[in-house]
């Protein structure tokens, strides 16, 4: 089917062609500066969050809707970058576009790097190629919004801990950039556990990997930690017990599995609005284990609901810059819009289906499933099947999609070719 699939597990002295990746990361960001021309900033929902919390930080030093309200509940790391970049160059919305357009840059060269490593330079290409167009991708060259930032980081992690350089230099920077990653949305704290189980299965479990790949575990956990630390302290402060990052955790929780669910998010009752966060946290949490204990195989149901409205869909990008089009291009062209990420989604997803079944035919259902690929969007869907579910959050693993996608791409074409050859 595909013969890098078969030959090889993962090399990481494997190089793509710099010249064509080179390419392909203009094109991209070429389609981005394009893209923000035509469509302002309009923050809305999340966004017009994000851009009150990086206000406040500039000129209050305080993250939460106003000086006089520091919170937790939402992860600071998407403000504190966005505050970064207005305490230098003020309150500017086209210097956070510019800033998106770089972690996209950075997002499409780590998936094509990571993507050749292991499954050769052809399907490193197309999956760099994949994140360049993917339209709704492109359209958060507009949002003020986490999932873009995330997902740069995360890929750059792994890029850097797969790559050919020594295990402490690996260690170190992969953990600072997970640790960042954290900061903008707490999931990325498993990373250090997961990628280490998962790298061990490709590379086979030998001593030699086993070690490499404990070190970088644990030089990036510690790391990690470093870099998360300044937070977690300011919020031991705020609420007098330890906060790692954020408390919307168990509330978001609650959220799914409370009555009259509709799986995404859910207001806080009233009769808790007294109640610091961390505490409002602990109440909910309680309420949502006893209402699955009530009815556990409704709690089943509903997990594999959520799943669904993970994968079903794709119209965020238009939903977050529906102010900026209609003001410009009028209701219709949003609608068009939205049908078209739609499609291009479900061809994405189509294309990663395709390139899951070509690695369980190719390497057998073992390999397949614990590649870092598989097992890290097996762990951001769960999480997000047990808690709050919305098309977005499957953006925060957009780079292992298109890994896959190109995977498959790549595989259909070349049955598609044998098949040529043959008639």
């Amino acid at each position: 089917m595909m013969p890098t699939l078969a030959s090889k597990l993962f090399d990481a002295d494997a190089r793509i062609d710099a010249r064509p990746l080179l390419l392909i990361v203009l094109s991209g960001c070429a389609l981005r500066v394009a893209w923000a021309l035509l469509v302002p900033v309009v923050p809305m929902s999340d966004s017009f969050a994000y851009d009150t919390f990086a206000r406040n930080l500039v000129e209050h030093r305080v993250f939460g809707w106003t000086a006089a309200e520091p919170f937790a509940f939402w992860s600071p790391g998407t403000s504190l970058l966005y505050a970064a970049i207005y305490s230098v160059v003020g309150f500017s919305h086209s210097a956070l576009v510019a800033l998106h357009i770089a972690a996209s840059a950075v997002l499409i060269a780590s998936v094509g790097r990571v993507t050749a490593r292991f499954f050769g330079a052809n399907a490193g290409l197309v999956a760099a190629a994949l994140i360049a167009v993917w339209p709704t991708l492109v359209m958060y060259t507009t949002v003020l919004a986490s999932e873009l930032l995330f997902v740069a980081f995360t890929t750059l992690a792994f890029d850097v801990w797969t790559s050919r350089f020594n295990v402490l230099w690996r260690g170190v920077a992969a953990g600072i950039l997970i640790g960042i990653a954290a900061l903008i949305r707490p999931l990325a704290l498993a990373l250090p556990f997961l990628l280490p189980v998962a790298m061990v299965f490709q590379l086979g479990v030998g001593r030699s990997s086993m070690a490499a790949q404990a070190k970088i575990a644990f030089l990036s956990a510690v790391f990690m930690a470093l870099t998360v630390a300044p937070w977690t302290w300011r919020n031991y402060q705020l609420f007098d017990e330890p906060v790692l990052v954020s408390t919307n955790g168990r509330i978001t929780f609650w959220m799914g599995n409370t009555p009259g669910t509709d799986g995404m998010n859910v207001g806080i009752p009233e009769e808790l609005y007294g109640l610091p966060e961390n505490e409002q946290a602990a109440v909910l949490s309680d309420r949502a284990w006893a209402y699955i204990r009530e009815a556990p195989l409704a709690f089943v149901g509903r997990t594999a609901w959520k799943l669904g409205i993970l994968f079903g869909y794709e119209s965020i990008g238009i939903a977050w810059n529906l102010d900026g089009i209609v003001q410009t291009y009028g209701e219709r062209a949003a609608t068009v819009l939205k049908w078209f990420t739609h499609v291009a989604w479900a061809a994405i997803f189509g294309l990663a289906i395709a390139g899951v079944t070509a690695l369980i035919r190719a390497r057998g259902f073992l390999l397949a499933v614990t590649s870092p690929f598989v097992v890290a969007i097996a762990f951001y869907s769960a999480v997000h099947a047990l808690t709050v579910a919305a098309d977005r959050y499957h953006l925060s693993f957009a780079g292992h999609i298109a890994t896959l996608s190109a995977v498959g791409f790549v595989a259909l074409r070349s049955l598609w070719l044998a098949r040529r050859e043959r008639s």
